[in-house]
């Protein structure tokens, strides 16, 4: 249930007491100002903590009770007929008060004090206080929601400036030279003839570097990119791994994705950098103990994990985009439904990633 209040920090809790106690100690003033300018002051001076204590909990309780769990539910009807069963409880209640609670207590209300009394003008006077009670209710709730969706719609505003921030830097930290994207692949189109003639295993590694470089150029500045292109990075990294290791490499990479890698959206180079962090910091040229990179896509979620043996030393300093940075892009894109976990037991590494699917 939304609480229309902010009563997450000690400050919100002070400044949400202070409004609250300041509407009433005004509304305790100006009925004060208006009584006293009639001939019940007395009266009404004496019963106005007993009548004002009641109003206060059908104030509450019609905006906790009533209009916040019945508006975001939309259940208007439920609402409406929940309105008019507060007001009988109301009457019924503000009757055994004034009627029998305070004389009980030996306190002279206004109907026993100035009139004697009428039931059409309690009911008369009874609903009408609970009418303009129960419309401040309203007005209450709906200011205070207001204000809360306003509040809502900035920190989305901030999250995904945040989140194109975070996708910026981790295209930098892919590709930190500036080059001319048309001159880079001209020059390995042309490197890649050249090679081609003399040594197709190293024209292959060059394909494969070019349509790296271009996945980058073209999803850099996405903030949402499909599974498909993702895995396509990955087998164009692994194919250079690869090529660099020859025979050495042991790293068994399993794509399982029932057809869904063109549909699942993501945000870009995040299984890339986990990817990249297993050939990083793990020993992928140990035969017994080969790093395991698997994909697995069903219509509920997408799910990454990658196990490798750990190496004392990275194998380069070159700095990537860290843990912390895709679980930072991971909440802030799918909040409440991702999530990623590391472990470290027996020298091995072990990472888990799943997203829910949003479609």
């Amino acid at each position: 249930m939304t609480v229309p209040f902010d009563f997450s920090t000690v400050a919100g809790r002070r400044r949400s007491i202070l409004i609250q106690l300041s509407i009433w100690l005004g509304y305790i003033g100006i009925y004060s100002i208006v009584m006293l300018l009639s001939d019940a002051y007395y009266y009404g001076i004496i019963q106005l903590p007993f009548t004002l204590g009641l109003l206060a909990i059908v104030f509450y309780s019609n905006v906790y009770l009533v209009v916040i769990p019945n508006v975001e539910r939309g259940t208007y009807i439920r609402l409406v007929l929940y309105t008019i069963l507060m007001l009988v409880i109301y009457a019924g209640a503000r009757y055994l008060l004034l009627l029998y609670l305070l004389p009980a207590l030996g306190i002279k209300t206004l109907y026993e004090s100035i009139h004697s009394f009428s039931l059409t003008q309690f009911l008369f006077d009874t609903y009408w206080i609970a009418f303009h009670y129960l419309s401040l209710s309203y007005g209450y709730f709906f200011a205070l929601r207001m204000v809360r969706l306003e509040r809502q719609k900035l920190e989305k505003d901030r999250q995904i400036l945040l989140l194109e921030n975070l996708n910026r830097r981790a295209e930098l930290a892919f590709l930190r030279t500036q080059l001319n994207p048309h001159f880079l692949f001209n020059t390995l189109n042309l490197f890649f003839s050249d090679a081609l003639k003399t040594s197709p295993k190293l024209a292959d590694a060059i394909m494969n570097l070019s349509q790296m470089l271009r996945t980058i150029t073209e999803v850099g500045q996405n903030e949402m990119v499909s599974a498909a292109q993702e895995i396509a990075y990955i087998q164009h990294y692994l194919n250079i791994q690869k090529y660099r290791f020859s025979k050495q490499l042991s790293v068994v990479f399993t794509v399982d994705d029932n057809d869904l890698s063109q549909t699942f959206l993501l945000p870009p180079l995040i299984l890339i950098s986990l990817v990249e962090n297993v050939f990083k910091y793990g020993d992928t040229v140990d035969p017994e103990k080969p790093a395991m990179i698997t994909i697995t896509i069903t219509p509920e979620r997408l799910t990454f994990s990658s196990r490798n043996s750990i190496k004392e030393l990275p194998n380069y300093t070159q700095q990537g985009v860290g843990i912390s940075n895709i679980k930072q892009q991971l909440k802030l894109a799918f909040p409440g439904q991702a999530e990623i976990s590391t472990k470290a037991y027996e020298a091995m590494f072990y990472v888990h990633l799943y997203i829910e699917a949003s479609y």
